[in-house]
């Protein structure tokens, strides 16, 4: 294979070839640990390196230095191997098939140990899988006027060395660190989201979770917005992430698949759910319409797993009549947060005896609510009510009130 396989800039734009990584490494994740050899043979070993090297690249927080540097990056499968020549600039980072004339170091890694490394669940006690080797380092003998200027280029090689290997190792950034870096509003100026998330999505970062958020950002730009899309990405590194838009979108990241649809339009989001679901994730970013979020959650929740969870953000406009919202008094259920309330009665209808129980009564186990977003979690509403007797009043031996 010749010419590029990926690279990714400070915009955030994100070029691959031909070859879908995606579709090859939602096939591969399945695999790790312990059956990539056998899946490597069926899929093809040069599709399998190349996929993974894209994924690299996504992941490669690249830092800001004068000038290139080029590793060598090395894949073997047996007797096999691939070399790719990995250019890591001012902040941009690019992959091609071949040896590079001068790189500054090799980093060899058998094609298994690239998707455990990748794929695996973190371990922090476990040595790397790969080997990496310096190969430009100043001769004993130098003049120190000319070690000098070796060490200014050695320090941004080293930066950008530095910066593949951790994009190469286990360690996951924090949702604060990948809002930041991908310029998502979930965390900073005007959202503080990305706390919460970490407290409900921290449990399923290492999980093979199917992840759908509606609304991809950059209206009707089609390469435009997709920084939330990328921060889940990220985070969830053994997930498939799916972004849904009224616009069509091209996103061409590893494990990011975008959707065209209207969250306002029942049908429409039901022949996406059908195709792609059922999800772990759901997330509502969308037009924060009232109508559109009650159709959106009324519609997609059946399409959620059991413990699989759905979140609403920006509530805020459920209080703004020009957005559709209404003051607490004035709302009703025709506000999302008016809607939403009513599952809280829901999840304990035994203990009212209602009749007849809808799919959420029977369906949401959980809310959680924080300031302009909501969490709500699937699951069998199973859980027992009081006994009757009880039900009925305090017994008579229950100690009487204060007053009484």
């Amino acid at each position: 294979m010749a010419g590029q396989v990926s690279h990714v800039t400070k915009e955030g734009v994100f070029v691959t070839t031909d070859v879908n990584s995606t579709d090859i490494l939602e096939e591969l994740i399945p695999a790790v640990p312990g059956a990539v050899t056998e899946k490597v043979r069926s899929i093809g070993f040069e599709q399998v390196s190349r996929a993974l090297v894209d994924e690299l690249v996504a992941r490669c927080d690249p830092p800001s230095v004068a000038g290139d540097t080029e590793v060598h990056l090395k894949v073997t499968f047996g007797p096999e191997s691939a070399d790719y020549t990995v250019t890591i600039g001012d902040r941009s980072v690019a992959a091609a098939a071949g040896v590079p004339k001068t790189p500054w170091t090799r980093i060899e890694i058998s094609v298994e140990g690239f998707a455990e490394t990748l794929f695996g669940r973190p371990n922090t006690t476990a040595t790397p899988l790969w080997r990496h080797q310096a190969l430009h380092v100043p001769e004993s003998r130098t003049p120190p006027g000319e070690v000098r200027a070796i060490l200014k280029i050695q320090e941004d090689a080293d930066r950008s060395n530095n910066a593949l290997v951790t994009a190469l190792s286990t360690h996951r950034p924090s949702l604060e660190q990948l809002a930041y870096r991908f310029g998502t509003d979930k965390w900073g100026t005007v959202h503080w989201y990305t706390t919460h998330y970490e407290r409900h999505f921290g449990p399923l970062s290492n999980e093979r979770v199917r992840v759908m958020e509606i609304g991809i950002g950059g209206f009707d730009d089609p390469d435009a917005g997709g920084a939330s899309l990328r921060m889940w990405q990220q985070y969830f590194r053994r997930g498939i992430v799916y972004g849904l838009d009224l616009f069509e979108k091209r996103i061409p990241v590893p494990r990011i698949r975008t959707l065209q649809g209207n969250q306002a339009n029942g049908d429409s989001l039901r022949n996406v759910a059908e195709k792609h679901g059922p999800f772990d994730i759901i997330v509502d970013d969308g037009s924060h319409l009232n109508e559109g979020i009650i159709t959106s959650f009324k519609t997609l929740f059946p399409y959620l797993r059991d413990g699989g969870i759905y979140v609403v953000e920006d509530m805020e406009t459920a209080y703004w009549p020009g957005w559709g919202g209404n003051p607490p008094d004035r709302a009703g259920t025709a506000t999302s947060m008016g809607f939403l309330k009513t599952l809280i009665d829901g999840i304990n209808h035994r203990e009212w005896d209602k009749e007849n129980t809808s799919y959420f009564d029977d369906n949401v186990v959980a809310a959680h609510f924080y300031h302009n977003m909501a969490f709500i979690v699937k699951g069998p509403n199973h859980e027992c009510a009081a006994p009757p007797p009880i039900r009925t009043g305090p017994p008579d031996y229950w100690p009487p009130q204060d007053g009484d």
